[in-house]
């Protein structure tokens, strides 16, 4: 846990003694964080996590953008010094070649900032604590380790401006490794001990075991879905997948030579927007004509295709004419600081953003808009209906095609082994990522999503008999699969982010 007071040893099961314990940490977190950052130089530190930050994203991108991904996914991390160098070499010279000396540098850097790092949690015993398999043993599992700490490098950023007033300069070479330790104990345990808070409100079994600085509950939660994104009602990626043919001729982005990031990707992502959502006329949307506002405004601001810096006043000229969106932090708490998804940082008088936040912003606000429009609620619960049908089908159960039976709406019924599996999908928002501003509050709704969801399964168990009339088999078992993460421990509630993990834990 790493607080300066942390509990005793022992198992936890008092609902008050471990709401305590939690909201001590959280103190302890801040005050904690706020002793590491308070001695350090604003403008230097401000200065290369942004370069930080940069390596990360080109990092994660790197996959995607190199012309042979597998000799980069592979690689071994300890290949930056000595034991597996041939490796290294070859990447570097790749990487060199496609995308020039600078990005090369910052791969090497980072590189050997990750070969360490790995080397600080194999020291300390704590490589199991990184969760999701995660061993940063190859470069696919170091991607997969910066992506699940990209909110709290976020944190970091936004924090330095309002936190750090010394005088202490490191060097950027040494800035991930002086800074990972405090950010896994006070920046990540700041959401983990939320979230603890926040399952401790909604289970009444809850319980921890304190061993040392490990902490263990009784309880395993996955928010994320696939490559650690959020969930959404319907992403930009189900409907290329599961929509395909309601779709135009897909934009393609073109980049420069030697760049991983382009700002061209901006307008690209807006046109790929456009054509995959055309059905619910995104185009038309305020948000929409105002991001496209925003971008044009902001291309002369961007020099190298990553980073946008302008002065405020620049900034605030340009928010004038966007009723619609909200460009700076406005917080001064750690719970907004680290939680705001405002594209913007201000330092100093001037104001910072990338290519892939702006185009995370971009995304996130366009999908929460379409969510006004009726047509794309309703399709987007048909959407997932798929979705989950293309997982089952993949593990064996066979889809019956029974949508309506005796004029009663079904959602998917399917077979496997004599027996029918007959899933609800709901794709009702729940975001308990979001702990940090009112666990209270988000754990009330949390009971009432379940409450309604058992309720739709004693929905369904009433009309077993006409699924036994339509199928001739009368072993029937139903259940809710839940797009957004519920605490549950329901076993006829399914989380999607676990729904592949539930399938393999079945005896049929």
């Amino acid at each position: 846990m790493g607080c300066s007071t942390r509990p005793v040893d022992g198992i936890y099961t008092d609902k008050e003694e471990i709401e305590n314990i939690f909201k001590v940490a959280v103190a302890n977190h801040f005050e904690q964080f706020d002793r590491f950052i308070a001695p350090l130089d604003a403008r230097t530190t401000f200065r290369h996590w942004r370069e930080v930050i940069r390596s990360v994203d080109e990092w994660i991108n790197l996959q995607f953008e190199l012309p042979d991904p597998k000799l980069f996914l592979t690689l071994p991390i300890k290949g930056t010094k000595g034991e597996t160098l041939n490796e290294f070499v070859k990447v570097l010279t790749q990487v060199d070649e496609y995308f020039g000396k600078e990005v090369g540098f910052r791969f090497s850097m980072l590189a050997d900032n990750t070969e360490t790092l790995l080397d600080r949690y194999v020291a300390k015993g704590l490589l199991k604590t990184l969760g999701d398999g995660i061993t940063l043993a190859d470069s696919n599992s170091a991607s997969c380790y910066y992506q699940t700490r990209r909110q709290a490098y976020a944190g970091m950023l936004n924090l330095i401006p309002a936190r750090a007033k010394g005088q202490r300069k490191i060097q950027r070479v040494d800035l991930l490794y002086h800074c990972t330790e405090c950010i896994d104990i006070c920046l990540v345990g700041y959401g983990q001990a939320y979230f603890h808070l926040l399952v401790n409100e909604c289970l009444n079994d809850y319980e921890i075991t304190v061993t040392g600085d490990l902490l263990k509950s009784n309880y395993v939660h996955q928010n994320l879905e696939g490559f650690y994104l959020e969930p959404e009602r319907l992403s930009l990626l189900d409907q290329l997948e599961l929509r395909a043919a309601q779709i135009g001729d897909m934009p393609a982005i073109i980049k420069p030579r030697g760049k991983v990031f382009s700002f061209n990707e901006l307008d690209v992502t807006m046109a790929i927007f456009r054509t995959a959502f055309q059905k619910y006329d995104v185009g038309q949307l305020p948000e929409y004509m105002e991001i496209n506002q925003l971008f044009f405004s902001l291309a002369r601001f961007c020099d190298d295709g990553y980073d946008i810096e302008m002065d405020e006043d620049e900034l605030d000229q340009i928010q004038a004419g966007l009723k619609k969106l909200k460009l700076k932090l406005r917080g001064t708490t750690y719970q907004e600081l680290m939680n705001d998804y405002a594209p913007f940082t201000i330092f100093e008088g001037k104001a910072y953003s990338t290519v892939p936040l702006l185009q995370r912003f971009a995304s996130r606000t366009l999908n929460h808009a379409l969510t006004r429009k009726r047509s794309f609620i309703i399709n987007s619960g048909f959407v997932f209906e798929d979705k989950v049908q293309k997982i089952l089908e993949k593990h064996g159960y066979h889809y019956e095609g029974h949508k309506r039976i005796a004029r009663q709406e079904f959602d998917l019924i399917m077979t496997k082994n004599g027996k029918v599996y007959n899933f609800q999908c709901k794709n009702n928002r729940a975001n308990t990522a979001r702990a940090g501003f009112n666990y209270k509050l988000i754990a009330r709704y949390n009971r009432s999503l379940i409450y309604y969801y058992r309720k739709a399964i004693k929905n369904e168990v009433d009309r077993e008999h006409s699924i036994a009339e339509k199928t001739g088999i009368h072993d029937i078992t139903n259940f809710v699969v839940s797009r957004f993460p519920v605490i549950t421990r329901d076993f006829h509630i399914i989380n999607f982010t676990d729904l592949e993990e539930w399938i393999s834990k079945q005896n049929h």
